[in-house]
């Protein structure tokens, strides 16, 4: 089963999504149905994703609504998806009746996060795959020339394997405009200093339960990362924070086995939360 291109739409900020609504019958019961939301990650898009389709699949055999989108532009900032994606959820509010469980690839992890610490008593639960958070200052402090850290009409052009020409073109604003959603470090705003400051506690009361699939060989994102956002959640409080590691897994995570591998930890993460 796939998704139906026909069913893609586009919301007044220019995003591209679907939305199917739970069966008749899964909204007729006294249970609030559930809405299974798919976020892809940088620069992906959820009709040529693996995982959206299974997500989609998981959804229609068992009842759920399903909802996804593309980030849009595709050279903006996390923080204006993030708006974006803020914005889709509140138009859909009467139809997904706050009631979602957050199924999310790469940046898509931080950008779940950031919903579920925005709609506290709405998202129910987050399965991150590879997720990627807070790379875009890795990628300012790190990998981009000093003197072009702060250069808001500069392109940098980042190699990467996952596009035809070898590279992606990044706006360097697009990287210094995410820095307001910066999940576990903020951006310190002294003049004199590049360093990000640490997010407070209070800024960041994610406590709905989390866990994160990660390739033990994730080269994109190194699993160090996946296990600091695990400590960091845990940290915080969340008690409900799991790290599954793929061993012989990569950043992707689309082999056969790997979505199997997926399948089987959502469904279970569904039934936990689904009994009475």
């Amino acid at each position: 089963m796939s998704i139906p291109s026909q069913l893609v739409r586009q919301a007044t900020s220019g995003t591209k999504y679907i939305y199917v609504p739970p069966p008749v019958t899964t909204i007729t019961t006294a249970i609030k149905p559930l809405t299974l939301c798919f976020i892809p990650g940088y620069r992906s898009e959820f009709m040529t994703s693996r995982k959206s389709h299974l997500a989609y699949d998981i959804a229609q055999q068992n009842g759920y609504g399903f909802i996804a989108w593309d980030h849009y532009p595709i050279d903006g900032s996390v923080q204006q998806w993030y708006e974006n994606s803020c914005q889709l959820l509140l138009e859909h509010e009467t139809k997904i009746q706050n009631n979602l469980f957050l199924i999310c690839s790469s940046m898509g992890t931080w950008i779940s996060l950031l919903l579920a610490r925005r709609f506290p008593h709405q998202i129910q639960g987050i399965v991150g795959i590879g997720g990627g958070v807070d790379f875009t200052e890795r990628w300012l402090q790190q990998e981009i020339p000093i003197e072009h850290r702060n250069d808001r009409s500069y392109i940098w052009k980042r190699p990467s394997q996952y596009d035809p020409s070898g590279y992606y073109e990044i706006p360097i604003v697009s990287l210094l405009d995410s820095r307001p959603v910066l999940l576990l470090q903020q951006h310190n705003n002294d003049n004199n200093s590049d360093a990000p400051a640490t997010t407070t506690i209070a800024e960041n009361n994610i406590q709905c339960p989390v866990t994160l699939i990660h390739g033990a060989n994730d080269l994109d994102v190194p699993l160090t990362h996946a296990q600091e956002l695990t400590q960091t959640l845990q940290a915080w409080g969340n008690n409900n924070v799991k790290l599954d590691i793929i061993q012989d897994g990569d950043h992707r995570l689309s082999r056969p086995e790997d979505l199997k591998h997926i399948e089987q930890k959502i469904i279970s993460k569904l039934s936990q939360l689904m009994k009475p």
